[in-house]
């Protein structure tokens, strides 16, 4: 019996208070799945996250890359798909600090 990977997600809590830049409430690390795995992962999450807590933003962890073979494959795939595919749940969205993930924020 094969087993379903579970998207990977942690809870960060609360935004900081007093100016500070708003960390994101949530994160789901991408590293290890296939490309075909990536919409389904990012439609669950988004939907979870929109209806916790609306206008939320959240971290998607896709990686550099380096791991594949060729050319980077997820971080395209999430580029691509935040821009068109998610356009309905996405405010706006732009890469992390690492240049490995987005931040985005959830309409």
């Amino acid at each position: 019996m094969t087993r379903r990977k579970r998207p990977r997600t942690r809870s960060h809590g609360q935004p900081a208070a007093g100016g500070r830049a708003v960390p994101p409430v949530a994160t789901l690390d991408l590293h290890g799945f296939m490309a075909s795995e990536v919409p389904l992962a990012l439609s669950t999450f988004f939907s979870s996250w929109r209806r916790r807590a609306k206008g939320a933003l959240v971290h998607v962890i896709t990686g550099k890359g380096k791991g594949s073979p060729g050319r980077p494959v997820i971080q395209p795939r999430v580029r691509r798909l935040l821009s068109e595919e998610f356009d309905d749940v996405v405010a706006s969205f732009e890469p992390d600090e690492t240049g490995g993930g987005f931040l985005v924020k959830l309409k």
